[in-house]
């Protein structure tokens, strides 16, 4: 499960990882393009939070994409 409060400038992701491996969250646009992409070495084992700015971001609506052990999970959100 992943969860994301988003904010002017930065968005709050939560997420549990079974184990401690690689993950990657992907920012994308309504129009389909990745505009932003940052890789966590390692997510811990357990329950994770990381920050990711948006202050380069438009307001709009996206989707954050969290990459972890092959699954993918997305969650929508606005930037105002």
């Amino acid at each position: 499960h992943v969860s994301i409060s988003s904010g002017a400038e930065e968005a709050i992701i939560s997420f549990y990882a079974a184990s401690s491996d690689k993950a990657q969250i992907n920012i994308i646009n309504a129009l389909g393009e990745k505009v932003s992409s940052t890789n966590i070495i390692p997510a811990a084992n357990g329950n994770n939070t990381q920050h990711v700015s948006t202050a380069q971001l438009a307001s709009g609506i996206y989707i954050l994409e969290l990459v972890l052990n092959s699954t993918q999970q997305a969650v929508k959100f606005v930037k105002n």
